[in-house]
């Protein structure tokens, strides 16, 4: 009832084949299920409520899906339940884990029949590993199919140009992982695109291409420098990671639009903005709860849509967590 399907590989690919994946990438499947913003809806409200009880030094008592009813506007509501207050530090981390796993299992076998989208399994798997607690009811798989881009970029921009400055990105080599994905392989290697600017031979200052790929980077060249350094090279490398599934400029996607004309009866001659979303939004389903999570650990809070930064935050601890990014 909340699922929306959409084809998302090609049927060239041998699916007996082993692929590697990049960060965030789903596993090589034809058919993936994202969650509807309905569906959101009802986690988010099923969720939220918990955490403010738990930050209030409260909580429900016990409930099922019975208790759980779904209002007009489509919000989750919780009915026959009780609040419970004034119990001991070792009774409420009970009661409130005792809650928070009954709305792990209302989600994942009510709402989602017992097949949860991959970034809903992923808030699931927080859930039930009682990790991020902090950040369940804003986690990116609840955001509106509308704003999953424009988060996207705002946790992009936040990385290049609030915490990237300086910052030693030290990621594997990306670009090799995408060989084993017919589609992904093709938009890698469109003309001129996701390659580290190299030096001339014997030139005494930077080329035209490396002092734009600093400016990409928003770091300014040292005095008489000649060539990019290894970790100027390493960051763009780190960077281009990122703007890899935003690039939608390059990501036309042939072979794809091809299969869904062949396979699954779609017409046209390419695909518009809205269907470029959906296009990166089902590749890359849980690249916004990695940036989430990194975020979450050097102390920064993901607030109904904003990103905020806590002060005190190291360069050293900024690096770490972009190396567990990627």
């Amino acid at each position: 009832m909340y699922m929306d399907k959409i084809v998302a590989e090609s049927s060239i690919i041998n699916k007996d084949q082993t692929f590697s994946l990049l960060p965030g990438e789903l596993s090589q499947m034809e058919i993936h299920d994202i969650a509807t913003d309905a569906s959101k809806r009802i986690v988010r409200s099923i969720v939220k409520p918990l955490w403010e009880n738990w930050k209030k030094g409260q909580c429900y008592s016990d409930f099922d899906e019975k208790n759980i009813v779904v209002t007009d506007s489509g919000d989750a509501m919780y009915k026959d339940v009780q609040v419970l207050r004034n119990l001991t530090s070792e009774e409420f981390a009970q009661a409130t884990r005792k809650n928070f796993i009954a709305a792990h299992d209302i989600i994942s076998d009510v709402v989602y029949a017992r097949r949860p989208p991959a970034s809903i399994s992923h808030l699931l798997a927080l859930i039930r590993n009682d990790e991020f607690r902090e950040m369940w009811h804003v986690h990116t798989s609840l955001l509106n199919e509308v704003a999953y881009g424009g988060f996207y970029k705002q946790m992009y921009d936040n990385v290049k140009f609030v915490d990237g400055k300086g910052v030693e990105k030290t990621g594997i080599y990306w670009q090799f992982m995408v060989q084993d994905n017919v589609i992904l392989d093709e938009v890698l290697h469109f003309k001129n695109s996701y390659r580290p600017p190299l030096p001339n031979p014997n030139q005494m200052c930077l080329n035209n291409a490396e002092k734009m790929a600093l400016k990409d980077l928003g770091l300014e060249p040292v005095k008489i420098q000649k060539q990019l350094s290894d970790v100027q090279l390493r960051m763009y490398v780190a960077f281009q990671f990122l703007e890899f599934p935003r690039n939608t400029s390059a990501h036309r996607l042939d072979r794809l639009l091809w299969w869904l004309k062949h396979n699954a009866n779609i017409t046209g001659k390419g695909f518009n903005t809205n269907g470029m979303e959906r296009v990166v939004q089902v590749r890359f389903p849980i690249i916004l709860s990695h940036l989430q999570n990194q975020f979450y650990k050097l102390g920064r809070q993901s607030l109904e849509g904003r990103v905020t930064v806590s002060a005190g935050v190291s360069i050293r601890g900024a690096a770490a967590a972009w190396r567990m990014f990627l």
